[in-house]
Parts: C-alpha cells; structure tokens; sequence
C-alpha cells in the first residue's frame, strides 16, 4: 500500500499549523506590547502609587520631600542641607 499522499497530507496540515501558530503568537505577542506602551504612556491610576516628583526623588539623611506643582523641595535635618539634604553642615563652636 502506497502512503505518500498520506505523508503529504499529514506535511501539509502540520505546517498549516505551524503557520497558524506563528500568527496566533505574533499577534498577540503585538497586541501585549502595544497595551503595556499605552500603560506606560498614560499611567497607571488604579495602582494606588501617586507618581509624583517625590516619588522619584529621594532625599537623604531623613529629609523630608514636599511637592510644589511640577518641583520638589527637600526640607532637611538641622544640620544636613542642599537639594537631596547630601551636605552635612559643620558648625563651630567656639569654647571659650
């Protein structure tokens, strides 16, 4: 018994599968990338995280980040200072 058009058939519905899988996977994989850039483009609101200039800027040393439209400000310790409060001050003291 001759099974060649058997094998062709077999061929030809294994690459048709094939074929649909590649374009099941491209699509979606196209359709996953396009709703995380658009996630990322309008922000997240329903996370619950506020993205704001203070969210991404740190102050250090324990200061303390307000938010003034658009800016930050760093309220810092009595003794450190600068935009990040990163400078200790040194005070003299004089003994006398």
């Amino acid at each position: 018994m001759d099974m060649s058009p058997t094998k062709t058939t077999v061929s030809k519905n294994t690459s048709l599968i094939w074929k649909i899988a590649a374009v099941f996977f491209l699509c979606t994989t196209v359709i996953f990338v396009s709703l995380f850039i658009w996630s990322e483009l309008k922000g997240d609101t329903d996370s619950g995280i506020q993205v704001t200039p203070c969210f991404r800027t740190q102050c250090e040393n324990d200061g303390i980040c307000s938010v003034t439209g658009n800016n930050f400000s760093c309220n810092c310790l009595t003794s450190y200072s600068g935009s990040h409060c990163e400078t200790l001050e040194v005070l003299n003291v004089i003994t006398g």
